[in-house]
C-alpha cells in the first residue's frame, strides 16, 4: 500500500488546490503538502504522481503550504473547508492507512518478541527442545496473520528472516544432533532423485503419461512426510515441479491460439468480443467483492476471539478497509454494467438492422424468383397456344382439299347423266325405267356425298 496521495481539491477560499498527504506512520499522523493551481506545473504534477508516490524526494514551490493532521479511522480526513474531487480515494486511502499504522505496531510487537527469544537462545548457548518450540509456536503465530493478510509482505519477510536466522543457530547448536538427521536426509534425496531419474527417463521413452503423472503425485505426497533438511527439500521440490511441466506438458499440449473472429471491421463482432471480454470482467469483480464481503464477515466473527485489544483494533480496521475497497470496487461495478448495456443496446440494433436487410434481400430473391416463375409459365402457355394453332390450321386446311376434290368428279358424273346422242323412249315403254333407275341411283349418291342443304325437293315436280 502507497503511504502518499496526490489529489486535486480545493482549500477553504474555494480555490482549487494540488493537494499532496504524506502518512507518517510513528506519529500516526498526515502531512498534507497545498499547493495552489497557479502554481503547478506539469512537470511538478507528473514528479508527485511517480517519483514523490515512490518515496522519491520533490521540492514543493513558493507558495505552497504544510499542515499536518491526525489520522482516524472514521469522521473526515481533512480540515474542515477542504474538499477533494475524488472523494472514494480519500476514503479508501483512509481506511488503508488506518490499517497500516495498526499492522506496523503489530510488526513492533512481533519483532520485541523474536528479539527476546533471540537473546534466551544466545544466553542458553546449547540447543533446547524448548526453544526449539517456542520458536516454531511464535513462527506459527506469524504465519497465521501472513495468512490473513494483517502483517505487510515487507514486515513479514523480516520476520521471516529472524526466524529463519534463529533457526539456523538452533541448527547448528545441534549440529550433533542433526548428524543423523542430515544422514538420513541424503538417503532420502537420493532415493527421490533416484525415482526422479527414472520417471524422466520413462518420459523421454513415450511411455504412458496418465501413469507418470499419477506417480509424480505419490512421489509429491510422500515428499510432504519425508524427513528432509531445507536444502534437500527444496532441490527435490523443484525436481519435481520441473517434471510435472514437461509431462503436462506432453500429456495435455500447448493452450491452443484462439482464431480470430471475423473481419476485424466489422462492428457487429467488435462489439461482440468487447461484451465477452466485458461479462468476464464483471464477474471477477463480483467475485472479489464477494470475497470482500466473506472476509468482512469472517473478521466480524472474529472480533470478539482477538487475544487483545492490539488484535481487535486491527481486525476493525481491515474491516473498515475491506469496506471502503468493497465501495470502490462496487462503483467500478457500476460503470461496468452501464456499458454492459449500452453494448447491448448497440449490439440489438446492429442485429436488428442486420435483420431487416436479411429480410430485404430475401424479398428481393423472392420477386426475382416469382419473376423468373412467370416468364416461364408465360412462354410455356406461348408454346402450348402455337400447339393449338398449329392443329387448328391443320383441321381447317383438310376439309378444303376434299371439297375440291369433289368438285373435280361432279362433272364427270353430269356428263354421263345427261344422256346426250341418246333417243328419248317411248313413253309407257320398258326402256324408260332403266334409264330413271340409273339416274336415281346417281341422284342418291350424289345426295350422300353433299350436304342436305344441297338435295333439290323433287316432291313438287312429280
Amino acid at each position: 500500500m502507497k503511504s502518499k496521495l496526490v489529489l486535486w481539491g480545493k482549500n477553504p477560499n474555494e480555490e482549487r488546490v494540488l493537494l499532496a498527504l504524506d502518512l507518517l506512520e510513528e506519529s500516526n499522523k498526515i502531512d498534507v503538502h497545498v499547493i495552489p493551481e497557479a502554481v503547478v506545473t506539469q512537470e511538478l504534477e507528473n514528479q508527485l504522481l511517480h517519483d514523490w508516490k515512490d518515496d522519491g524526494s520533490v521540492q514543493f514551490p513558493e507558495g505552497s503550504s504544510t499542515f499536518s493532521t491526525d489520522l482516524k479511522l472514521i469522521g473526515d480526513l481533512l480540515p474542515e473547508g477542504y474538499g477533494v474531487e475524488k472523494e472514494d480515494l480519500l476514503k479508501r486511502a483512509q481506511a488503508e492507512w488506518h490499517f497500516v499504522v495498526l499492522s506496523s505496531k503489530l510488526y513492533k510487537t512481533y519483532h520485541s518478541e523474536v528479539e527476546e527469544i533471540k537473546d534466551r537462545i544466545e544466553l542458553a548457548g546449547k540447543y533446547s527442545i524448548q526453544a526449539w518450540d517456542e520458536l516454531k509456536n511464535f513462527w506459527d503465530k506469524v504465519q497465521g496473520q501472513i495468512q490473513e493478510r494483517n502483517i505487510f509482505r515487507s514486515h513479514a519477510a523480516a520476520l521471516k528472516e529472524q526466524t529463519n536466522n534463529m533457526f539456523t543457530r538452533l541448527k547448528e547448536l545441534r549440529k550433533d544432533m542433526d548428524k543423523e538427521f542430515n544422514d538420513e536426509s541424503k538417503t532420502n534425496f537420493e532415493q527421490f532423485n533416484k525415482q526422479l531419474e527414472d520417471i524422466e527417463e520413462r518420459t523421454g521413452k513415450g511411455l504412458s503419461l496418465h501413469v507418470l503423472f499419477e506417480d509424480l503425485k505419490q512421489l509429491q505426497n510422500k515428499l510432504k512426510d519425508t524427513r528432509f533438511t531445507k536444502e534437500h527439500r527444496n532441490k527435490v521440490w523443484a525436481r519435481i515441479d520441473e517434471a510435472f511441466k514437461i509431462v503436462k506438458e506432453k500429456r495435455f499440449g500447448s493452450e491452443p491460439k484462439q482464431e480470430g473472429a471475423g473481419d476485424n471491421n466489422n462492428n457487429n463482432n467488435r462489439i461482440e468480443r468487447r461484451l465477452t471480454g466485458l461479462l468476464d470482467a464483471i464477474k471477477k469483480m463480483q467475485n472479489s467483492i464477494k470475497r470482500d464481503k466473506e472476509e468482512i464477515n469472517f473478521q466480524d466473527k472474529r472480533v470478539g476471539e482477538s487475544g487483545g485489544m492490539l488484535e481487535a483494533q486491527l481486525r476493525e480496521a481491515k474491516i473498515k478497509m475491506v469496506q471502503e475497497r468493497i465501495d470502490s470496487k462496487e462503483l467500478k461495478l457500476a460503470d461496468m454494467l452501464a456499458t454492459k448495456a449500452e453494448l447491448e443496446s448497440k449490439l440489438s440494433s446492429i442485429k436488428e438492422k442486420e435483420k431487416k436487410r436479411t429480410e430485404l434481400e430475401d424479398a428481393k430473391k423472392a420477386a426475382q424468383e416469382k419473376i423468373a416463375a412467370e416468364i416461364k409459365e408465360a412462354a410455356e402457355q406461348r408454346k402450348e397456344e402455337e400447339g393449338k394453332l398449329e392443329k387448328a390450321a391443320a383441321a381447317i386446311i383438310g376439309p378444303k382439299d376434299l371439297q375440291s376434290e369433289e368438285a373435280n368428279i361432279a362433272p364427270e358424273s353430269a356428263e354421263v347423266n345427261s344422256g346426250e346422242g341418246l333417243s328419248s323412249p317411248e313413253p309407257g315403254s320398258s326402256e324408260t325405267a332403266a334409264p330413271e333407275d340409273s339416274q336415281t341411283k346417281d341422284a342418291a349418291l350424289v345426295a350422300e356425298e353433299m350436304p342436305s342443304e344441297s338435295i333439290p325437293d323433287t316432291s313438287e315436280e312429280e
